[in-house]
């Protein structure tokens, strides 16, 4: 759940932790921080390839749920 759900806003709690050791709530957070970015550049690509081989309409729909004009 951490991972997928809430992602870099668990770090307080995974740097926080008592049951973890120092070096493991340093482990946790590395892979927590390593898995968010995993993850936002895989959807940064998926919407790359979709704005790539969309027709005009889609690709400006995309940009514009994105906010960018």
């Amino acid at each position: 759940m951490t991972l997928f759900l809430l992602g870099p806003f668990t770090l307080p709690f995974a740097l926080r932790s008592p049951k973890l050791t120092s070096n493991g709530r340093w482990i946790a957070a590395a892979l927590i921080l390593v898995y968010t970015i995993y993850l936002g550049w895989s959807l940064w690509r998926l919407v790359a390839q979709l704005t790539a081989g969309a027709d005009p309409g889609t690709a400006e729909m995309i940009r514009l749920m994105m906010g960018r004009p």
